[in-house]
This record gives C-alpha cells, sequence and structure tokens, in this order.
C-alpha cells in the first residue's frame, strides 16, 4: 500500500473515530450537534486517494497561486551573472516551489542578446560586456497557472539606481490651454491632454502641434462653440466660461484617455449629465455614462482611468472610496474598494495604472500607493506620505510596460518604482509634476508645475525626459 493511501485510510479512520466520540459527549451533554461528514465515498483520484483540488472561491475563472520573481532588483557591474528564479507561492497547505517551463526576456527579447545581456533557460542572467544605455535593464519570466504570469525584475547595470535626462520641451503655441490637468498617450503616440480650467481636450503631437480638439469648449459667451474636430479649423480658442451640462460640452475636465481603436474617453465633474464622454479618434462626441451619485456605477468625482487588457474601462472614483469597472460603451460591470486609511482600503484615491497583469496600482492623495490583484485584493503598499521635509500629498501615477510605477512627488520631482514597489530611481528632481506619461520607447512626457522652489520660473507645457 502506497504512503499516500496510507494516511489517507489512517485519516478517515481517525475523522470516524473522532465524529463517534462527539455524538457520545453529545449524548451526555443537551444542546451540542456534532457536524456529520459529508455522505457518500471520497473520490479517490490516480489511484492514490488524493482528493481533487478545489478552486478558490475567490477567483472563480482564475487558476490558484501567484508567482514571484527573486530578486526582483539586482545591481550589477558588465559581465557579471545574477541567478533569478520563478518562484510558485504556497498554497493552502502545500509547498512554495520553483516554476517549470519558464520563458525567459531581456526587454522583450527571449533568451536576450549582447547588448542587453543574456539569460537561459534556467534563468542564469549575464550582464552585456559593456555597460548599456540606458542602464536599466528589463528581465521577464512568463510563467504558466499563475494568477500573475508577468513577472519584472529590474536589473540596473553599471549604474546605482535608473535616471534621466532632460531631452526638450514645448510650450502650447496654439494658447488653448489655461490648466494641463493630465496627459497620456493615444495609439499613434500622440498626447491627450485635459486641461481642467479652460474646459477643454485636445491631442497634440509629441513636439507640440495642435492636431485635435475634442468635444465643444465655450468661449466667454455662451451660444459661441467651436466645431470638434481638426484644430485647423479654429487655430485660436478664447476659454474660460465655465462648460455646458449638454452632451459634447465639459466642465472642469479631469483626464482623457485613448481604447486601442482611438476612441477618447474624458471624465469632468458635470453633476446634471453622464461624467464620462466618449468621442470618436476625430473628436465628434460618441455617448456618455457614469450618473452622477453613489449607487452602483454611479460616480461623484473621478481622477484616474485606465483600459485592462480585456478592453475593460477602470474608474477610480475620489469621493465614493471604489473602483467602477465598465464595458467599453458604457454599461457597468462592478466595483471593487472600501473607505478607509488601513492597507487595502481606499482613502481619497487619486489615480490608477493597470499593469501587464490587469492588477491595478491605485495612490491615494494621502499616499500610499497600493497594489491590488485584478479583483481588488490588497497585495502591498509603498511611496508612502514622509513628513516633514517629503510629500504628504499625491496627484497622479502611471506606469509602462514593464510594470514600473512612476510617483509624482510634487515639489520634489518623479520616483520610480519596479512592480513590487522597490525603488528604482529618479526621472526628475527639484521639478514639480502634476501628471506624466510614457510611451513604448521609455521617454516620459511630463507636465511640470509649480513648486515653492520655482514659483516665479516659466514652466514648458510639456517636458520630455528620456532614460540613460
Amino acid at each position: 500500500m502506497s504512503t499516500t493511501r496510507r494516511n489517507f485510510l489512517r485519516n478517515t479512520i481517525l475523522g470516524a473515530g473522532l465524529v463517534s466520540g462527539a455524538k457520545a459527549w453529545a449524548s451526555t451533554n443537551p444542546g451540542f450537534t456534532p457536524i456529520n461528514p459529508p455522505s457518500g465515498p471520497y473520490q479517490a483520484m490516480d489511484g492514490e486517494g488524493a482528493l481533487p483540488i478545489k478552486q478558490d472561491s475567490r477567483y472563480p475563472d482564475k487558476p490558484l497561486g501567484r508567482a514571484r520573481i527573486e530578486p526582483s532588483l539586482a545591481k550589477l557591474q558588465p559581465g557579471a551573472q545574477q541567478q533569478f528564479r520563478a518562484i510558485i507561492a504556497a498554497p493552502t497547505f502545500s509547498y512554495a516551489h520553483l516554476a517549470e517551463n519558464v520563458t525567459w526576456t531581456v526587454n522583450d527579447v527571449e533568451s536576450g542578446n549582447s547588448q542587453v545581456g543574456t539569460i537561459d533557460a534556467r534563468g542564469l542572467y549575464r550582464a552585456p560586456a559593456q555597460a548599456p544605455v540606458p542602464h536599466e535593464v528589463h528581465v521577464c519570466a512568463k510563467v504558466e497557472g499563475v494568477m500573475n504570469p508577468l513577472l519584472f525584475a529590474t536589473v540596473l547595470v553599471g549604474a546605482s539606481e535608473a535616471s534621466y535626462i532632460m531631452k526638450s520641451s514645448w510650450t502650447d503655441q496654439a494658447h488653448v490651454m489655461k490648466f494641463p490637468h493630465s496627459i497620456s498617450l493615444d495609439p499613434q503616440d500622440n498626447l491627450l491632454i485635459a486641461d481642467s480650467i479652460g474646459n477643454g481636450a485636445y491631442r497634440f503631437s509629441r513636439e507640440g502641434k495642435l492636431l485635435t480638439v475634442f468635444g465643444f469648449s465655450p468661449r466667454h459667451k455662451k451660444g459661441a462653440h467651436p466645431p470638434a474636430g481638426s484644430a485647423s479649423k479654429h487655430p485660436s480658442l478664447a476659454m474660460g466660461y465655465f462648460g455646458g451640462m449638454d452632451p459634447g460640452y465639459f466642465s472642469a475636465p479631469r483626464v482623457a484617455i485613448s481604447d486601442k481603436e482611438g476612441n477618447v474617453y474624458v471624465v469632468d465633474t458635470e453633476e446634471r449629465r453622464p461624467q464620462i464622454q466618449v468621442f470618436d479618434s476625430e473628436g465628434h462626441f460618441k455617448y456618455a455614462f457614469g450618473q452622477h451619485g453613489t449607487l452602483p456605477g454611479y460616480l461623484i468625482r473621478v481622477h484616474g482611468m485606465a483600459f485592462d487588457s480585456k478592453g475593460l474601462l477602470h474608474a477610480e472614483d475620489v469621493e465614493n472610496c471604489r473602483v467602477n469597472t465598465y464595458e467599453p460603451d458604457g454599461k457597468f460591470v462592478g466595483s471593487w474598494g472600501h473607505e478607509g486609511a488601513l492597507p487595502g482600503q481606499l482613502n481619497a484615491p487619486h489615480c490608477l495604472y493597470i499593469d501587464p497583469n490587469d492588477e491595478p496600482f491605485v495612490i491615494g492623495y494621502y499616499g500610499p500607493t497600493q497594489k491590488f490583484t485584478s479583483d481588488g485584493h490588497y497585495l502591498l503598499a509603498f511611496a508612502h506620505a514622509d513628513p516633514p521635509d517629503h510629500p504628504i500629498s499625491f496627484q497622479s501615477l502611471f506606469g509602462d510596460r514593464w510594470g514600473n510605477v512612476y510617483v509624482p512627488m510634487r515639489d520634489e520631482g518623479l520616483q520610480k518604482y519596479n512592480n513590487v514597489g522597490e525603488f528604482v530611481g529618479w526621472v526628475t528632481r527639484g521639478v514639480g509634476t502634476q501628471w506624466g506619461t510614457v510611451a513604448h520607447d521609455g521617454t516620459v512626457y511630463l507636465l511640470p508645475t509649480s513648486t515653492s522652489k520655482n514659483q516665479e520660473k516659466k514652466l514648458p507645457t510639456v517636458a520630455v525626459y528620456s532614460p540613460r
């Protein structure tokens, strides 16, 4: 008889004895009711008496378990080696173990190359003979059968932390904006900017040319509404009138983002109509959703939106302290999150980023940044408030294709963290940052903001930083 079957029979006999003992004890103790074992025989698998593995009820459509990569941050000299491991976390009453059949990449190149370093099938990474530019390299382990199949590690070759250099900047030459609030990229890598005071949403080229005006942005007088579409139709707009309640008009828009098809979703603060408005790629209004209120699917004040890999839209609500999920057409799917200041609770959530595993990072206005599973279960926290000399409030965050998270630090600049919250480096220091976005090649586009150190200095509309 095998050990597995022997243990199975032993536990069954012991269990039966415990139940019989409980019934005997109950006969002399009125009011006690023993719990009976389930009826019917146990169903063994593979002839060894093993019970089928049960699915975790919290994740009915996902495989059990999570994985991690070790180490998640390495600092190496050129030519040095580092062993990486993809580890499957311990499930209930079992052991953690190394993942099998792992696909290893370096900067998205399977097995790597001589420029960024190589990695073999066992996870042994060898840094290139000369330090690459940029010095930051991304190792990824692709693992099957877990909630988070993409595991990211940061390697700094020949440097102690990631660094950036200001490449260029530009100012709004069309003079259409008064206070750029947020910035993002569309599928063509053009920039989408929402102006919360000028009541507008715009598309610019990365060099600063105004390309598209979304919706209707009223002038100082009611009734004088320039048409949406190509910027050449109205090269000079005088903003200032607080936008109307009608569809296609804006009232202090906060965020503008694009889906994969080029449709643009803009959220503002108007209470008398749905708060999320959708426009086609030419700037024409299509439809709106997200009524104002506290009922399921309703919104009060959205300060961040993001799409996941399935095309679902996630919108975090500052006042309701939750994240709502919608189909692209506005159909409400569900929500998660609760108000509070404890780990896993949301304290005035102010922005979110969804990583390549569809796992959201949410930053609170009072800190910290928290990472959750795709269905809202708390994982970890970082970038905490640090008084009295460092930030105690946070405006936004954004991320890149390797799961890195960028956190604007108000007066101090922009910090970069890897996918598990380890500090990687500064993108910029001493330059206040309102919002930012990062392109596929790692170039970072920032909206600078006035700080206590540069109040008198005229700032560019957009500053561009490249990794080095």
